[in-house]
């Protein structure tokens, strides 16, 4: 593993809907974590790098820490996440911000202090959230001293004391200030082979290649992702939908570093129970627009369902290369000589566009073959860079056009190839109308299998060739 930089581990604990999020996405520049006004929005320990405010360190969103009743399945995903920032504060983290609200201390507040005594040997800074001006200040820090608090008021939303907030932690901790060769440092290393020992939601990190791992809730997605990452980074759970937040790493795989980001379940629309399963497949969405290649990763018990469709037609719709990786194969009983082969067959007939798809089979859990899809990406990778010389590509397609059955009035005057990733073709004729529309869908599929662009998106364009062209 190659050792990053020793940064500051800062984590920023309180109880849910306190502001942690809006707090990390103020200082990152960006908006990191899902914020709302529903609490309980983070499940996962989210580390982000920050560099800016004069400062660099990494900040950790931790899930709200007091207890709610929320229902018996929803309590257990609770008690994970609470164990998983807990375990987090004592084994890994420096430094505490201790983030709280108006009007006084709450319950847990008080609870997390004598933990704190009792518990933990850690540097602690102690701040209220949602005060914006001197006289909230006077209105509500009173609350907080005669509790015997030490706070600094703070608003994540209108940035008021923020950079107090920061002078505090950087005389307390020298060496966070802003260290400006660090990228250069950094791209150094990435010339080096191994894994980053990374868990960073990070722009400072230099990525080759953008993956995205989509799928259904608890078919085993961050599972795959923590094998990946070295570590446990997303929570996993049996129970559907533990991932709320898209979490991303940079690996560094044969040579190349790959970001990885690992995201919440896309579902249907009318499946989407709330505003925030709403926000996290949208960024999801995004997070797939954002990426090189998409993982789609379905559960062998399963197979193909009505959602991983969708999920399909979405990556197509976008232009994205694909990978399917039928996970949990340690599940499936009675195993003989020609089940993968069966088993492809029931995809191919669920869905005949997966035959232009690179499936792979294997288990997170297990390990078995839960790197081929890594190795699958950066064979993808190369491909998405297919290029064809355009006398070459001319030829090529007078070829196929013999092959097709069409007018003898169509004529194709022009090929060529106009882009990469994806891969775009335009071909000027005489009159489009005069040749069917299977035409293009024949090219694609001609293309792709003779050059083995498998997993690739294609476009085909047919152009009237005109006088101005």
């Amino acid at each position: 593993m190659i050792t990053k930089k020793k940064l500051l581990k800062i984590a920023i604990v309180g109880k849910k809907n306190v502001g942690k999020s809006s707090l990390i996405n103020l200082l990152s520049g960006k908006q990191r974590t899902i914020v709302d006004d529903y609490p309980g929005l983070t499940r996962d320990v989210i580390e982000v790098e920050i560099q800016n405010f004069g400062i660099h360190a990494l900040f950790y969103d931790l899930p709200g820490l007091d207890v709610m009743d929320l229902g018996e399945e929803k309590n257990e995903l609770e008690r994970l996440a609470r164990e998983k920032a807990y375990e987090f504060i004592k084994s890994q983290a420096d430094v505490i911000i201790h983030l709280m609200e108006p009007p006084s201390p709450s319950r847990f507040d008080f609870e997390f202090r004598e933990y704190h005594k009792k518990e933990l040997t850690k540097p602690i800074i102690e701040a209220v959230n949602k005060i914006d001006s001197k006289e909230r200040e006077f209105e509500f820090l009173p609350n907080f001293f005669e509790a015997n608090f030490s706070p600094i008021g703070i608003s994540a939303l209108s940035k008021y004391n923020v950079k107090k907030l920061i002078s505090i932690l950087a005389e307390m901790f020298p060496q966070i200030r802003h260290d400006k060769d660090y990228e250069e440092k950094h791209r150094e290393k990435s010339q080096k082979k191994g894994y980053y020992d990374s868990t960073v939601v990070s722009d400072f990190l230099q990525d080759d290649i953008r993956i995205t791992i989509v799928g259904k809730p608890n078919v085993g997605k961050s599972t795959l992702f923590n094998l990946w990452a070295g570590k446990e980074i997303s929570l996993v759970s049996d129970i559907p939908g533990t991932t709320r937040d898209t979490i991303d790493t940079v690996i560094r795989f044969f040579g190349k570093n790959i970001r990885i980001l690992d995201t919440a379940g896309l579902r249907k629309r009318k499946v989407i129970e709330d505003h925030i399963e709403f926000i996290s497949s949208r960024r999801t969405i995004r997070a797939i627009q954002d990426s090189d290649i998409v993982i789609l990763v379905i559960s062998a018990p399963d197979g193909i369902t009505k959602y991983d469709k969708k999920i399909v037609a979405l990556v197509k719709e976008l232009n994205r290369a694909m990978i399917l990786f039928v996970n949990k194969w340690d599940l499936i009983e009675n195993k003989h000589d020609k089940i993968q082969k069966e088993y492809l067959e029931g995809l191919y007939a669920e869905l005949p566009y997966l035959k232009n798809v690179p499936i792979l089979f294997g288990s997170a859990k297990t390990k078995k073959r839960a790197t081929e899809p890594l190795k699958k990406v950066l064979e993808l990778y190369e491909k998405l860079h297919f290029r064809i010389s355009t006398s070459q590509f001319n030829r090529y397609i007078q070829e196929q056009l013999k092959k097709f059955p069409h007018n003898q009035k169509f004529k194709i005057y022009y090929a060529t190839q106009v882009a990469e990733k994806p891969l775009i073709f335009v071909l000027f004729c005489n009159h489009k109308s005069l040749i069917s529309s299977n035409f293009i869908s024949f090219l694609e599929n001609r293309i792709r299998e003779d050059f083995q662009l498998y997993g690739v998106p294609i476009r085909m364009k047919l152009k009237e060739k005109t006088d101005e062209d």
